[in-house]
């Protein structure tokens, strides 16, 4: 316990100090965090030898990252949205997946693990994302919410797609076992939904009938990582049960002082999921084949933002906005990671092709706030035109 925690406290001070040196030249401070995982990881100094101790600790980070930003979103605004959402983000997942798997082949991979590469790659990072459009004051902006309604998308189709990987690896039963599973989660997530609509405001009375500070934010916290693990026993990933658990309750009366009590907390695990997304880096295949590696992080971020702009087109009938929602969802995202690492776990796909997915995701993440930050010009431009 004592080891994690002094890795835990070695993590946190290099990403404090990262965070203050970039920021002095402009630089964002999640790259910072990135950049400091890169440094004290394996690839780097390799300070930190039980990595996924810490990684453990960061995902209650993205969890109270997509609780919070539940609560912005409730579910009429959700069904508003639903073109973006099942449109948009259906339209945006299924084009890059068929791509980037059709690119794949043309380089010579078997079709289960092309198929991987495309269901991987299509996935964006939901945590970083929100993240900065948070930072930006963006997340009721068109652009924030038609980015949003995207990653809801993705982040709902990890289900089938962890689902299907056990189908490509020939390791699962019939395709009729897995629809009953899918199935199955669907219709807990509904019930854990309309469940909650009558339970939680119920509690809250009666919790905040006790003038207890501390009690409400414990139960706020025990809401918000209770129903992501639930949910997470049926196949939801634990970010999007986080979600769904923030807005189910975000009508509530006390949704202002929730969000000053989690704002804190929030913050603090956040930044070391960033710090351990920087650990997965790779350097030695960049120093090797630096002309490869640069080639298809650029072709990743223009390739995803193009398909991503015209696949919202319809939906937010805004030649800008689609192009700045675009360049938000251009990155591999920590999902992407997940899938990339059970399909290694299952055979689909050597150890030198998995090294470089986490070699060309994680640049990606690191490039996501210059490519934010250049969006907003960009569309005004195009718009002007």
């Amino acid at each position: 316990m004592h080891g994690v925690l002094t890795e835990i406290v070695l993590v946190m001070a290099v990403a404090v100090a990262a965070a203050l040196l970039l920021r002095r030249l402009a630089v964002p401070p999640v790259v910072g965090f990135i950049l400091a995982g890169v440094a004290i990881g394996p690839a780097g100094l390799g300070l930190v030898a039980d990595r996924e101790k810490i990684e453990v600790v960061a995902e209650v980070g993205v969890m109270l990252l997509l609780f919070m930003v539940g609560l912005k979103i409730s579910l009429r605004d959700l069904w508003r949205m639903r073109a973006t959402v099942l449109g948009g983000g259906g339209l945006q997942y299924g084009v890059t997946a068929v791509a980037i798997t059709m690119l794949a082949r043309v380089f010579g991979l078997p079709w289960p693990e092309a198929i991987v590469w495309g269901l991987a790659v299509g996935l964006s990072s939901t945590a970083l994302v929100i993240w900065l459009l948070e930072d930006r004051g963006e997340t009721a902006s068109p652009v924030g919410r038609t980015a949003i309604g995207v990653l809801l998308f993705q982040d709902l189709a990890v289900i089938p797609v962890m689902l299907a990987l056990p189908l490509l690896a020939g390791r699962a039963g019939s395709a009729r076992d897995v629809a009953f599973i899918a199935a199955e989660s669907v219709a807990f997530v509904a019930g854990v939904i309309v469940a909650a609509r009558f339970v939680v405001p119920w509690l809250f009375a009666r919790i905040v009938a006790t003038r207890s500070r501390e009690l409400f934010t414990l139960s706020i916290v025990l809401i918000a990582l209770g129903t992501a693990v639930l949910l997470g026993e049926f196949g939801v990933s634990l970010a999007l049960g986080a979600f769904i658990a923030g807005m189910v309750i975000s009508e509530s009366d006390y949704v202002a002082q929730i969000v000053a009590d989690m704002t804190p907390l929030r913050d603090v695990f956040n930044s070391l999921f960033f710090v351990s997304i920087g650990m997965l880096l790779d350097l030695d295949l960049w120093l090797a084949r630096p002309g490869l590696v640069a080639g298809l992080v650029a072709a990743a971020i223009f390739g995803k933002a193009l398909i991503a702009a015209l696949a919202v087109l319809p939906a937010v009938r805004s030649l800008g906005t689609a192009v700045a929602s675009g360049m938000a969802l251009a990155q591999i995202g920590e999902l992407g990671v997940v899938v990339a690492a059970e399909a290694s776990r299952l055979g689909l796909g050597s150890d030198t092709t998995s090294t470089l997915f986490l070699t060309v995701a994680v640049p990606t993440m690191i490039a996501t706030p210059f490519v934010l930050r250049a969006s907003t010009p960009l569309a005004r431009w195009i718009e002007s035109r």
